[in-house]
């Protein structure tokens, strides 16, 4: 894949937020943890929510669709594209998080700090799945819908701060679900053969 311009900006912008989110992670999660509001708990309801990989299939499924009985070629290649991202996606980021095995935020908070491989439930932190599989998706329809792709991006940033402000992800978790989900997404729309005789 080549690296334009806008790709090595989208890095570099990765990076900052990495690094930012290194040294402000600890006043922002203790922030979602001590806040009230009700919005914010509602906000990551739904972020999870539109997070999950198989509801963001079965919309990829319905777009496939659309696009067979519409014979709309481009709906066509964005829902087979997006179906293979968003399950490409999720499945290297269970293998990251589970080699790296850091501990969640709340676990972090009640002192665990230790990292390394395993398989227990609250040790698969980094990176973000949800934030993962919704840039994947976000990657591909930006790809096939130019002109939608700041709505794309945005619904996907917004899930992924949701995973942050319900306090079950680092900052730097987001970042890393973001590089691989934009990594994987845009892989598939650039070298998946069929699909580019689709879109």
């Amino acid at each position: 894949m080549k690296l334009t311009g806008k790709s090595w900006a989208v890095i570099l912008g990765l990076m900052f937020f990495f690094v930012l989110g290194y040294f402000c992670e600890d006043a922002f999660y203790n922030l979602g943890r001590t806040s009230t509001a009700s919005g914010l708990r509602i906000f990551g309801e739904i972020g999870y929510q539109a997070g999950i990989g198989l509801y963001q299939a079965i919309f990829c499924v319905c777009l496939a669709t659309a696009g067979i009985l519409y014979k709309s070629r481009p709906y066509l290649a964005a829902g087979v594209r997006g179906i293979l991202s968003v399950a490409a996606s999720g499945l290297v980021v269970q293998i990251i998080k589970h080699i790296i095995g850091r501990p969640r935020p709340r676990l972090w908070a009640a002192g665990i700090t230790h990292w390394g491989p395993s398989l227990k439930s609250g040790f698969e932190s980094f990176p973000s799945g949800h934030t993962a599989t919704s840039f994947a998706l976000a990657a591909v329809l930006a790809h096939h819908f130019p002109r939608a792709s700041a709505v794309f991006y945005s619904l996907a940033g917004l899930v992924a701060l949701s995973r942050a402000t319900s306090g079950s992800h680092f900052l730097t978790d987001l970042a890393g679900g973001m590089a691989v989900g934009l990594l994987v997404g845009r892989l598939f729309c650039n070298k998946l053969k069929f699909g580019d005789n689709l879109g």
